[in-house]
């Protein structure tokens, strides 16, 4: 017969290995361990959430810039809704009802930035590389806004062009156009002068547009030599 002795003391006091005290008699039950995933879930619904809110938010934005007519801007309106800015991108504000309070002050010589009316009715901004002055001006030597609006009535349809939004196939018909160049000073948004008109060509499809959902147009572009010969004759006289 085979024996196994244990040594003196042998089983050790307390509870076997792996073994959890409970709570004494009479206390609450402790509550289960929480578990990882359902916070990350949590925290993904939330920004979901906000993302969602975001975009809400920003076509409502759009929607409203477009449909609205606000009709003759004032001088107590552009005071009102000046603002400091950063980059020169930040000018078309005076295109619309703002001015620019970090502008130069207007006077000789003058530094242009020229902004564009698309379809969707936003502003962008144009490289006129023939001016005689720096390509990208710091927002401080800035005193005067070219904003070529287009002019109402002067749309010709010129055909369709075919992009892909979203993973389909979208048609837009593109419109050639004239557009009004009227100059602003840059720090007050008063409108210093029209200088005619100058035609936006259609006679080709660009690589890259936005666009409507809705009303799905996209204009030519201002053709810039005439838009540089205008301004360059306005800045000599």
């Amino acid at each position: 017969m085979l024996c196994m002795t244990m040594p003196p003391g042998w089983p050790p006091p307390g509870p076997p290995p792996g073994w959890q005290p409970g709570p004494p008699p009479g206390w609450p039950p402790q509550p289960p361990p929480k578990r990882g995933s359902k916070t990350n879930l949590v925290i993904g619904l939330v920004a979901g959430a906000v993302a969602l809110v975001i975009v809400v938010v920003f076509v409502a934005i759009v929607t409203t810039t477009v449909s609205e007519d606000p009709g003759p801007v004032t001088d107590e309106q552009r005071a009102a809704n000046a603002k400091v800015a950063q980059t020169t991108s930040e000018f078309e504000t005076v295109c619309e009802r703002g001015s620019i309070a970090n502008a130069a002050a207007y006077r000789k010589p003058y530094t242009f930035v020229t902004f564009s009316e698309s379809g969707t009715g936003m502003w962008h901004e144009m490289s006129l590389m023939k001016l005689d002055q720096n390509a990208s001006p710091v927002p401080t030597s800035v005193n005067l806004v070219a904003c070529l609006a287009v002019k109402p009535g002067s749309e010709v349809r010129s055909g369709s062009c075919e992009f892909r939004s979203n993973g389909r196939d979208v048609e837009v018909d593109r419109y050639a156009v004239e557009y009004e160049l009227r100059v602003h000073e840059a720090r007050s948004g008063r409108l210093v002068t029209s200088l005619g008109t100058v035609k936006g060509p259609a006679t080709s499809c660009p690589v890259v547009e936005y666009f409507g959902s809705g009303d799905r147009k996209i204009y030519g572009d201002p053709d810039d030599v005439v838009v540089t010969q205008k301004l360059e004759a306005f800045a000599a006289g």
